[in-house]
Parts: C-alpha cells; structure tokens; sequence
C-alpha cells in the first residue's frame, strides 16, 4: 500500500463520521466511525465487502446505494437498518479509481422535515385560509382554502388588497400597515368584492413571529358573511321583541282598565236598558280589540322563531269543557248546538302544551260559531296511534291526537282553499263581509300544530258548513301516571280570614288600573290594598310593612317588576309575589318563576282569573294517603315520606324532590317541619330532639 494510501487511512480514522473508500487495488477500506455503524447493523465488521456495507441500508435504499457508488458524484438520503437517516455524498477519483462515501448524520433534519410535511398538511386540510406572509406582503406559503378563498373573489388572480372594497380600502390597508410595523397582531373584518360583484364580509387575523429575522406573520382570513347576517337577524329580532313586548305592555294596560272597570261593574245597578246595552258593547268591542292585539303578537313571535313550547299534564276532556263553556254565550246568542265527542281510545291525560291546544281550539271553535247562524257545531277528538317523522324518539311513549271541527256554516269554497292558512287570508274578502278580524288566526293555528309537530287541513264535508282537523304529537303518561292523575283532586279551601285582613300590595304605575286593582280585590273580600307607583318604592314599603301579597306590574319607571321582586325577595324569602303584566316577550314567564315568583298573570284579565291567581298565591297542599299526618298541640311536625309525597301547587300534582321547598311551604301554613327519607334519618331525628307527631 502506497504511504499516501496509508497517511489518507489515518485521517479517516480520525474523523467521527461514517466513510469508507470503495475500489482500487484495495477493495473496501473503512474509518472507525463506519465500522461502529455496522456493528451496530449487527454485521460482520471483518470482512468488509461491497454487499455488507449496502446491508447497512434499509431495503428500499439498497439499490439507490449502490447507483450512487457508481456514479461520479452525487448525494442522497438514505436510512440505515438501526433506524438513523444519513446523507450519503459520494465523490469519485480518476487518479485512483476509487469512489470516497461519506455519511453525514441526518436523523433530525429528516425529522423536521417530515414534522413540516405533517403540519403543512394538516393546513391543508383545515376549513379556514391560512396563509404566512412577510412585512411587506410578500406570501411564502397558503393552504388550498386560502386558495378557493381567493377564486371567490373579483380579482383571484391579483393581490388580495385589489379585492377589498373601495369604500374601506385604504382606511383598513392603513391600520393592517400601522400592526405590521409595529410588530403586533391584527384583527378586525373587512369588507370584500365578491366575484359578481357581491358585498361580503371577511375576518381577518394575524400576529407576528418574532424568531424570523425579519419577523413573518401567521394569519387567517374568512367569510363570515353567514355569521354577520345571523348576527345582525339576532339583534333586528331582538329589537323587534321589544317593540312588540312595548306595544304589547301599552295596548293591554288601558285595556285592562276597560275590561276591569266592567268586571267590578255593580250588576244590580239601575241602568236603563240602553246603557245596559252599551255597557255590553264596550264590553265585546274590548273582547274583540284583545283578540286583535293577541294574534298579531302572537304570529309576530312565530316569524320570528321564538315561539316555543312548554310541556305539562293535559287533561283533554276538562280542556273541551272549558272551551264550550268560553263560547257558552255566544252559542245561546246565536242558538248554536255544540256537540264533542272523545273517542274511547284517547288517554284522560296527555303530555303537551296546555296553552298552544287551548289556543287552536279555541281559534276554530270561533271561527265556527262566527260564520254559522243555524245549526250545531261538532268537536272530536281520536286517537290516530301513528309516527311521526318530526319527533325525536326516545323511550316514552308518543301518540298523534287527531282534532276534528265541523260546522253547517257558510263554508269555504274550493278556490279559497290554497290560500286559507297564509296570513291575512280572509274567506270574505269585499266590503260588505259579515265577520271581522286580522286573518292571522289561521296562518298562527297552522304555526303552532307545525310546532307541535303535526298538520293541520280542510276536510271535505258533505253538505253546508267546514269541517278542518289537525293533529299533534303528545307524550302518552304510563298507566301508574294516568291513574295517578284521576286520583289526585285540589283541595279548595277558604283563604284564611285572617290572611285577607292583612294587608296587600298592588305594584303599579298606571292609575286606572290602580282603581281596578282596588275594586276587584275589595270585591274578593281583601279591603286593605296598599299601591306603590314603581319597584322602588314597593321595596320601601316591603321593609316596614309585612304583606300578605305583592301584585307586580314588570314594566315601570325608576325600578322594574323584576328588579323590585328580586330585592323583595332578598329580604323576605316567604313573600308570596304575583306578576301581572302586559308583557308577552318569550321567557318572561319562566325568568319570574325561576325568582321565586308563586304565580303569573297576563293582561288584561277578568275576576274568575284573579280569583284563581289567588288560589294559587295561597298554596294549598294534598298529601296522598301514604303520607301521615298527626296534628299536634306544639305545632310541630315530623314527616316521614313513605315512599312519596305529593304536592299540589298550580293545580299540577308533582313527586317530592326538593324538600327544602316544602318544608318552606309547610312554614307558610304554620308547620315547624323535619324531613326524613329513611327509617335511620328518622330514629336520628328522633334521638336528637322530640317531635309531637310523626
């Protein structure tokens, strides 16, 4: 071996990277660090021949090794069998006929390589357009969204500033200018040309990173056109809840006026026949009034989407029972018979919306008797036990309720038809037609069994008259609950004397109504009524004077119902509050009930209706017979609930589970009450004080 062979050797050696010389009048000739690499491709380091160092490789980059040998010169990545990547460079020799290979370590530049060829294509694949660009706007790299993002506008081929619109160019190119130079991130909407000349609403976002010199900046861009226009529906249908909630709370306040006036009226007055008579004229022409005022917000609410169910026990016949007996003095008036027929296959109870059924009900039955002048009128009700596509199914039970209304009155011809259940749809459409109304009550009975997940439609009838069904999806109870509910029957009991000569507060800003207030309630035998103008000053009365009441007004100056109940409420936990209100906005109901509110009440109402908001406000109890009850000298009570107790508040019969409740309720009718739901609660209860009855 030549001595610059051997000097050439020496140097390998000292080298920590893999080489090796291959050809010559030598053969293979390797370093140290190449003989560490194929020990550890657990090969024989001995004899070393062209087909142990390829045996290095992995498989796949044999033949790519052996190509490289061959050629003068050139560099490849190649990964060895112990899993380390290398650049394999090669350089031949013409002098000496040999081929020089050296391994350089490349495991963790591959890694970051493909680390970034997994993070680019994840970019990739996201739903929104990235990009990463430089202070100057220059961009290195865009995902496949930035790109369709790009073609949707009116220049795609051109710099995303050329799509921007005129209006907001420059004064937006100004502030992203004023974020790049400073270094910061950027975030706002933009308004954007589209393709056809559309105006679209895009968010743009971007920050910097500051370990590129000069920094880049990473951001996103969208449309959020879909999202701005929600946006924007949201609050034009907040708004318009709130115009009508006013609208509502102003137009109901007179009227309750009106109406109450009436009901305190003295029935036994000496009035002469016409004023009798006129009399009974303001009394139906405000009728009619407040039917108008309810359908209009009533199908405002429904465009607007917020209209939305709430779900209780219903009892279907009681609820026929009470319609007949609304229309009972028109039917006489008119001397209309109403037959109704419930057919044997349909439940007593149902679950389902007892206000939106009362409401359709009601709405044809007064159609009915509004265009018939003879004859009767029929209501059935059936069973139809089928599915429903609507219905989201789960493990109760669900039955569709068929409501069939038909009349001999003038009917509706054919050509009428299509159109009857659009709004403002009359059947009479000329001067000269005999019934008035709004033609919504239709187009709000068909909104309403849609939300009930059913339909509702115009039956061909053989003879005079129209005959409409609809159907609706109710929750069937269990047989345990349906016999239950038969069972159960309200306690109605006198309101304690005592309880009507304490004194009560009427919260209420409108003086006529002040006047009814007070009439009405000497007229139900409570004679000692406080009045407070707005929320304020019925929070200052409430702190010197104990009520046996509160009637909340929600709409008032200075303090609110709501705001005033919540102080009240603060102060005296036991304070039984009733909200009556003008107002009609989604919710309202529920926000004052979930206060601690004990009863609701709309306006305008008459006495019968107060007289039940009372009923309501005074709780009364029923306890089924697995419960005992032992009346005491002390006043003391120990309830021990064997297995259930049933409560009734609101006319719903409920199971017991919150006893903080009602051991609260119990102390509104003067029980000192513990509570026990198993028989060592009830001996510890026992050991640690003594009860007079159990």
């Amino acid at each position: 071996m030549k001595s610059d062979d051997s000097t050439l050797f020496e140097w390998m050696d000292l080298l920590n990277t893999p080489v090796w010389i291959n050809g010559g009048t030598s053969g293979i000739e390797i370093n140290s660090a190449m003989n560490d690499v194929i020990i550890a491709a657990k090969l024989d380091p001995t004899s070393i021949t062209i087909e142990v160092v390829s045996a290095i490789f992995q498989p796949i980059h044999r033949g790519q090794v052996h190509e490289a040998i061959a050629a003068n010169s050139t560099e490849l990545i190649v990964e060895c069998v112990n899993g380390m990547w290398y650049k394999l460079k090669t350089a031949f020799s013409k002098q000496t006929e040999q081929t020089l290979c050296v391994l350089i370590d490349y495991t963790d530049e591959h890694r970051l390589q493909k680390e970034k060829e997994y993070w680019k294509s994840v970019v990739d694949l996201c739903p929104i357009p990235i990009f990463v660009g430089d202070n100057v706007g220059n961009l290195f790299y865009f995902n496949h969204e930035w790109m369709k993002m790009q073609q949707s506008l009116i220049n795609p081929d051109q710099n995303i500033r050329d799509s921007m619109n005129p209006e907001e160019r420059e004064v937006k190119l100004t502030e992203i200018k004023r974020a790049v130079d400073a270094v910061s991130a950027f975030d706002s909407d933009l308004r954007m040309v589209g393709r056809d000349g559309e105006d679209l609403k895009h968010r743009l976002r971007f920050s910097p990173n500051t370990e590129h010199e000069p920094p880049v900046f990473v951001g996103v861009q969208w449309d959020v056109s879909a999202q701005r226009e929600a946006q924007e529906k949201a609050v034009k249908d907040d708004l318009r809840s709130q115009f009508f909630a006013i609208v509502s709370h102003e137009i109901r306040t007179p009227l309750t006026g009106i109406i109450g006036m009436l009901n305190v009226f003295p029935k036994g007055s000496n009035l002469s026949e016409d004023q009798t008579q006129c009399l009974e004229t303001i009394d139906e022409c405000s009728s009619q009034l407040m039917a108008i005022v309810n359908d209009v917000l009533d199908y405002s609410k429904s465009d607007a989407g917020q209209m939305k169910l709430h779900c209780e026990k219903v009892h279907i016949r009681s609820l026929l029972k009470l319609a007949k007996a609304s229309f009972q003095a028109k039917l006489d008036e008119k001397n209309l018979a109403i037959e109704m027929r419930v057919m044997e296959n349909v439940p007593e109870f149902v679950f389902t919306d007892p206000v939106r059924l009362r409401q359709i009900v009601f709405n044809l039955l007064s159609n009915s008797i509004k265009f018939s002048d003879h004859g009767s009128i029929q209501i059935i009700v059936e069973n139809n036990w089928t599915t429903h596509p609507n219905v989201l199914w789960t493990s109760r039970s669900y039955i569709e309720l068929k409501f069939s209304i038909m009349d001999e009155g003038i009917g509706i011809p054919e050509c009428k038809w299509p159109s009857l259940f659009s709004p403002f749809s009359q059947v009479e459409t000329t001067s000269t037609r005999r019934a008035g109304g709004t033609g919504l009550g239709l187009a709000i009975c068909k909104k309403l069994v849609n939300l009930m997940s059913g339909d509702i439609s115009l039956q061909k009838k053989s003879g005079p008259g129209t005959a409409i069904s609809f159907t609706i999806i109710v929750e069937l109870l269990t047989d345990e609950a349906q016999k239950a509910a038969l069972e159960e029957t309200r306690k109605e009991v006198e309101i304690h004397s005592e309880v009507k000569e304490k004194p009560v507060l009427v919260v209420e800003d409108n003086f006529v109504n002040q006047q009814f207030m007070h009439r009405l309630l000497k007229n139900l035998d409570f004679p000692n009524v406080h009045f407070a103008n707005n929320g304020l000053e019925a929070v200052e009365m409430s702190k010197k004077t104990d009520y046996s009441a509160i009637f909340m007004d929600n709409q008032m100056p200075v303090m609110d119902g709501f705001e005033a109940s919540r102080q009240i409420l603060a102060m005296k936990p036991e304070a039984r509050i009733a909200c009556i209100t003008g107002d009609t906005y989604e919710g309202i109901k529920d926000r004052y009930i979930a206060l601690g509110v004990k009863a609701f009440l709309l306006k305008p109402f008459r006495r019968d209706a107060l007289q039940e908001l009372l009923r309501d406000l005074f709780v009364i109890l029923h306890f089924t017979i697995q419960t005992r009850l032992v009346k005491i000298k002390r006043n003391t009570l120990l309830v021990i609930i064997l297995p259930v107790l049933f409560m009734c508040i609101e006319g719903q019969c409920k199971p017991v589970f919150n006893l903080h409740r009602e051991r609260h309720l119990l102390y509104l009718i003067g029980w000192i009450c513990s509570t026990s739901l198993t028989r060592r609660q009830t001996k510890n209860h026992c050991c640690m004080s003594a009860h007079n009855g159990m």
